[in-house]
């Protein structure tokens, strides 16, 4: 059964928009890897690792056949719009993925990047608990209505960081705790979630 939706506070208008005037996933790629000079910023001791850890994750991730599947039986003109930052560890470890479904689709799915921060309006229609998080992943239909929404991480990984923060002697490290069980998970949680999630199902 596809799950239902609120009504966004932004407009399918909006939303198109926000989608027209995001990254295309190779222009976001080469500003991630790009090492030239960029403005200073508070995360910015966070690029390094997580260039190594993308470039990693889009090196070795492979798709379940169901997942392929899945992503083969997509709606045409799917279009996922990732909301995240560079600097966002969870989203080194889940955009290539998403990245690689997208990419397996045949053409159905396409995959698009908004930084958060340039614009908050757009994650204030898709907060998590209250807060901004992310990646935020919004699936869209040609009409630009919302048909699925999923993220920051796997339900497995939340619990997980739930209860290492709930914890004072591993809240600290919660963060390599974490990165250890995605390593452990080998995308497989990120890649049946998403697609459940950002794909309806028709059958």
């Amino acid at each position: 059964m596809e799950a239902e939706h609120p009504e966004p506070a932004l407009s399918a208008a909006e939303l198109a928009q926000y989608y027209a005037d995001a990254l295309t996933a190779e222009a976001y790629w080469a500003d991630l890897f790009d090492e030239g000079p960029r403005p200073p910023g508070p995360y910015d001791e966070y690029l390094r690792i997580n260039r190594a850890r993308a470039a990693r994750v889009r090196k070795t991730v492979v798709l379940e056949p169901e997942v392929v599947a899945r992503a083969l039986a997509a709606p045409p003109e799917t279009r996922w719009l990732v909301v995240t930052e560079h600097w966002c560890g969870d989203s080194a470890q889940v955009l290539p993925v998403l990245d690689a479904i997208a990419a397996a689709s045949a053409g159905r799915i396409t995959l698009k990047v908004a930084f958060r921060d340039r614009d908050v309006r757009l994650i204030d229609a898709f907060l998590t608990n209250g807060g901004r998080s992310i990646p935020k992943v919004i699936a869209l239909n040609g009409d630009g209505a919302v048909v699925g929404v999923w993220g920051p991480r796997p339900a497995v990984a939340t619990e997980l960081v739930r209860a290492l923060k709930a914890n004072p002697e591993t809240a600290p490290q919660y963060g390599e705790h974490l990165h250890k069980w995605y390593a452990a998970d080998k995308t497989l949680s990120t890649q049946r979630e998403a697609v459940e999630a950002l794909i309806p199902n028709l059958v």
